[in-house]
């Protein structure tokens, strides 16, 4: 028989878990270039798992946002929009995109948009579509020829961009570190060859 005081150290621990899980939770924010995307790098110093969780950004948000994950070579991992709820428990459309993936350590890039031109680009890329990624219902597209460097060249000539302005958040749970990138169609190409000789530097240091 679980007793009162061992109801209430129950609580207490399930309190904890949850304090601990607030504690490791971090928001990370920026507004969409121009051409309507931003990018957050980040980087990993051990393998774990890192979720993504797009909030209300304020009267300046995106109403519609998505995100893509790429790896440090610029391949997409996952592109994700939409949300319908926990995998296993009953739920609805919200237009507020999660994403839980295991990922080993490492640098990678979120490329974040508004709906849903990143999304599309990996589907034309020949990536599969799944309905989770075993945590979250949502559309979701893994793996495919689409890289970062392709979606952000679509997305520079993009006549009539979505949401060029509009502010982004998203709260992050896992263990990274970076920073946010606002890149301007004319500086994205210097972007992506100063990410990728650091890439490649790291990799010759590894050697």
């Amino acid at each position: 028989m679980i007793t009162i005081l061992n109801k209430l150290r129950l609580a207490g621990a399930f309190t904890l878990l949850a304090l601990c899980g607030l504690a490791n939770a971090t928001t990370i924010s920026g507004t969409l270039n121009s051409q309507g995307y931003s990018i957050y790098n980040f980087s990993l110093a051990g393998d774990g798992t890192v979720g993504f969780r797009a909030i209300n950004a304020g009267a300046n948000g995106a109403t519609d946002p998505a995100f893509s994950l790429y790896d440090g070579a610029g391949h997409l991992i996952v592109a994700v929009d939409d949300f319908y709820g926990l995998l296993g428990e009953p739920g609805s459309l919200e237009l507020m995109p999660r994403l839980n993936q295991n990922l080993a350590a490492g640098n990678y890039s979120l490329l974040i948009d508004a709906c849903c031109i990143g999304w599309y680009q990996a589907i034309n890329g020949g990536g599969t579509g799944i309905g989770t990624d075993g945590t979250n219902k949502g559309d979701y597209i893994f793996g495919g020829t689409s890289t970062l460097a392709s979606t952000v060249s679509f997305l520079n000539g993009v006549e009539q961009p979505r949401d060029p302005g509009k502010d982004w958040a998203i709260e992050v749970t896992g263990d990274i570190s970076g920073r946010a990138e606002v890149p301007e169609p004319a500086s994205v190409l210097l972007f992506g060859l100063g990410f990728a000789g650091v890439v490649a530097s790291r990799r010759k240091s590894r050697a």
